[in-house]
């Protein structure tokens, strides 16, 4: 796509370094004015003034594994300054990126090695940039160095250009020690309008500030006397950055594990450089949709405009190598308040910068030319992004510029996976347009290709259509054109989620303009969970959701195992705007239900649009009751119960322990069950122990001398959950055991009833193996997680040499990583792995890590 950007006029145009934006005539762009604000130092103008809602032209935005992106506006271009995300030893380079537009981008190679720098070895992070009176200096971060003892921290490099060479200029680290707990790793540096330069700095979960002094090359000392400042807002790692706005300071910087999936971005504001900054929240995010690790940050300002972007790094869905980190950028836009407002991570491509980066081919000849991207004729070709949407508004241009003898067509495919070259070889969804004049919509599953639908459309060879495809839970609607109203449309749940892309079939074709959108209904449905004997009835209760800003009138259905009956009340519902409406679903158990949870739905259907719920109901043993008509005998496992059975107070019949007598019972949860609710009627001085296998008991519940009484009998809740963590099960056997907790006063201890609740939620089965591995002469820890289970599953690997995770693994399939010791040796340890359904909790498991060396 070809984009006008807006001219800048060199006397407007200035950018204080670290983000203040210069007073000058006012230009508007897209309704934005200059916040106020002054500036010492005056930057060459932009030549264009790029006004993007997020990267156009696609993220990445440069080729390579690159991470903690720093940026600058340096005579009149953008110049992005990043870390070599590689092995510690490989990190020994720093490149450069610069751009005229923030679209295209040219790349300036070694701008500093270690080479040329004496004391540095590896580890070369984070460099910041800054520019001082038409010196070019650059901050960084060599050696990681995890004691005072060691030789490293921070250095500075000057250069008369911005792509250097970069020269060491003191031959020893400027920052060389920890100071307040603070790592010198990960420095920033600003400069305020009155022209004192500050650095800000620090990893190990601490952050310092220090001032420079004007030679920008050794430290000054804070009004108090002191040099290292310490500023540690709530829940800060690493990755310091200031930036200045309308007269209020931003910091910002990194949280979490920064090869996991919780890496974010948060910020404070302050009304001085030295703080104190309180936590303000997370502004960007993973999102399990479009990437994962996203932090490390840095921002720019578009000089004389309010026009801000956020650059950092973040980890395709795909890869586990935690150095596989890209730089990305996307809009940043402050609320009327100066609040910074939450960051979602948007996926656009019109191939202006003349790359597929972040596209990965599957058969056929793919390129970009001139703005598009273009495919020549191939029986079947596909391009794809590593993405994972489920509900998505996809729009994209399609011209078809040549066809088989027998016909063709070209479109897109969504919540695709498994996908690789060859004809039908993807499982997923597909909409194209025909040059015969038609778009078609169908799916490729097991069983090959299958038609959903086709409809006329106004499509010709050569031929610009704009496609656009609307997938909401099973709604599935195809547009043509700027038409409101869906050529095709469609109900199929036959996949959730998965890669979005572009394929022609025998054809040829060009593609531009490929945007996608988080799409949701505007009606929502929610079911509950219970629990029934087989045979027995349970209610669940369910609520209908309209945040539209208009009445729905829905069309219910109800769908429950073979053998079940689910009764809707009725078999429609009114729910006004921004209302919510609930009612009880009656449920009743085939007479022969099979032990474990099974799926209820139900569907509230409008305007041919279908929002679906569905909960689970668990099919358990009876419940133990005190009773003299129903002993229950066989719920307790104990031989010689010598407890008694009988009336016990006015009419209440319990069981009843004294001496060193107990019993035991066997929780009944459900295959695959891990969550809900043990509730026990229960009284005088009692002691409640729990165990997986009735050898070991964690004491979980107990009722002391002081508190025991006659009448104290009540209900008391115990989290399945939490028992089966203290007891260690990992199968889901549990047990608890009851007894005197003073046997020897003749007091007694009673209970009436044990019931359990489940949350009737399936629990992901996933079968973990992990063993060590040796490559040249380098221990590694390589864990395998299969999906076991029935449904895809969402797995996170944690290890002691780092994490990743992977999204919807489906059935059949696993998650592997092979974590690097960067040793000869592995200790041992353990391994945690933890998989998610969905809209379930996350459950974890913890494997052994067997010693090796290498």
């Amino acid at each position: 796509m070809r984009r006008t950007f807006v001219a800048a006029s060199a006397a407007v145009l200035a950018l204080l370094v670290g983000g203040t934006v210069a007073p000058a005539v006012a230009v508007t762009t897209a309704g934005t004015t200059p916040p106020d604000a002054s500036a010492t130092d005056q930057a060459a103008p932009a030549a264009v003034v790029p006004d993007l809602t997020t990267a156009e032209a696609g993220n990445p935005i440069i080729d390579g594994w690159y991470a903690d992106p720093d940026v600058e506006f340096y005579e009149g271009e953008y110049w992005i300054f990043p870390t070599t995300s590689a092995p510690y030893s490989q990190q020994v380079q720093l490149d450069a990126f610069s751009s005229p537009d923030m679209v295209h981008w040219t790349k300036h190679e070694r701008v500093l090695h270690l080479d040329d720098v004496s004391w540095g070895e590896y580890a070369l992070w984070a460099p910041a940039p800054v520019e001082r009176d038409g010196k070019y200096y650059l901050y960084f971060g060599a050696n990681d160095i995890q004691s005072d003892a060691a030789l490293g921290g921070i250095g500075v490099a000057v250069a008369d250009r911005p792509e250097g060479p970069y020269v060491d200029a003191l031959g020893e680290p400027l920052i060389d020690a920890f100071h307040n707990g603070a790592q010198p790793i990960d420095q920033d540096v600003f400069v305020d309008d009155d022209g004192q330069a500050y650095m800000y700095y620090g990893g190990w979960g601490h952050s310092n500030v220090v001032e420079l002094n004007d030679d920008m090359i050794s430290l000054g000392t804070h009004d108090d006397g002191s040099t290292f400042k310490e500023i540690t807002p709530e829940g800060f790692v690493e990755g310091s950055f200031m930036f200045k706005r309308d007269g209020t300071y931003y910091f910002m910087w990194s949280e979490g594990g920064w090869t996991g999936p919780d890496y974010r971005v948060s910020y404070a504001r302050s009304d001085s450089p030295l703080g104190p900054f309180e936590t303000e929240g997370t502004v960007l995010a993973q999102d399990s949709a479009v990437a994962r690790g996203s932090g490390h940050n840095s921002v720019v300002n578009v000089p004389g405009t309010d026009i801000w972007y956020i650059v950092y790094h973040r980890r395709p869905l795909s890869e586990t190598d935690g150095n596989s980190r890209q730089v990305s950028y996307e809009r940043l836009y402050f609320e009327e308040d100066g609040s910074i407002r939450p960051i979602e991570m948007t996926v656009q491509d019109n191939f202006e910068d003349g790359n597929d980066l972040g596209w990965t081919r599957h058969g056929g000849s793919w390129s970009v030319e001139d703005g598009e991207y273009v495919v020549g004729s191939v029986r079947e070709g596909k391009s794809v992004q590593d993405t994972n949407f489920a509900d998505l508004d996809y729009r994209v241009t399609v011209t078809p510029t040549a066809v088989a003898a027998t016909g063709g067509d070209a479109g897109v495919i969504f919540r695709a996976r498994q996908v690789s070259a060859g004809q039908d070889a993807y499982r997923g969804y597909y909409a194209g347009v025909r040059p015969s004049g038609q778009v078609v919509l169908g799916k490729v599953d097991d069983g090959g290709w299958s038609t959903l639908g086709t409809a006329p459309a106004d499509a010709g060879l050569g031929e610009s259509t704009q496609l656009r495809v609307v997938a909401v839970g099973p709604n599935l609607r195809v547009y043509v054109g700027d038409a409101a109203a869906p050529a095709i449309s469609v109900t199929d749940g036959s996949f959730a989620s998965g890669k979005h892309g572009l394929r022609v079939f025998d054809s040829a074709a060009r593609f531009d303009d490929v945007a996608i959108e988080r799409r949701v209904l505007d009606v929502g449905v929610e079911v509950g969970a219970g629990a029934v004997r087989a045979g027995g009835a349970a209610e669940l209760e369910v609520t209908v959701t309209n945040t539209a800003d208009e009445a729905r009138t829905v069309d219910l259905t109800a769908t429950a195992p073979e053998g079940w009956t689910a009764a809707l009340p009725a078999t429609s519902l009114d729910v006004a705007a921004g209302a919510t409406e609930a009612f009880t679903l009656p449920v009743t158990a085939a007479s022969g239900a099979a032990e474990g949870v099974h799926p209820v739905s139900v569907s509230a259907s409008w305007d041919d649009w279908t929002a679906a719920g569905t909960g689970y109901v668990a099919v358990i043993e009876d419940v133990f009751e005190a009773h003299p008509n129903t002993a229950e005998e066989s719920v307790w496992l104990a031989a010689d119960d010598r407890s008694q059975i009988g009336p016990h107070g006015a009419g209440q019949w319990v069981r009843y322990t004294d001496d060193d007598r107990s019993y035991t019972y066997e929780v009944p949860l459900p295959a695959g069950v891990r969550a809900g609710t043990v509730t026990l009627d229960i009284g005088n001085q009692f002691l409640v122990e729990a165990s997986s296998d009735q050898e070991t008991w964690v004491e979980v519940l107990r009722e002391t001398r002081e508190e025991r009484a006659l009448g104290n009998r009540a209900e008391r809740e115990l989290d399945v959950a939490t028992l089966l963590e203290q007891t260690g099960s990992t199968d889901g056997s549990l047990y608890l055991r009851f007894r005197d907790s003073f046997p020897a006063d003749g007091w007694g201890s009673w209970l009436r009833t044990v019931r359990l609740e489940i949350d009737a939620q399936p629990a992901p089965a996933v079968a973990v193996q992990v063993e060590t591995r040796c490559l040249a002469g380098t221990a590694y820890v390589a864990v395998r997680a299969t999906n076991d289970g029935d449904v895809p599953v969402d797995v996170e690997l944690e290890s002691a040499y780092g994490s990743t995770s992977r999204s919807g693994v489906e059935p059949g399939r696993n998650a592997y990583q092979a974590f690097s010791s960067r040793a000869a040796s592995v200790d041992g340890g353990t391994v945690t792995v933890t998989a998610t359904t969905p809209g379930g909790e996350p459950r974890a498991q913890q494997v052994e890590v067997p010693a090796r060396t290498c």
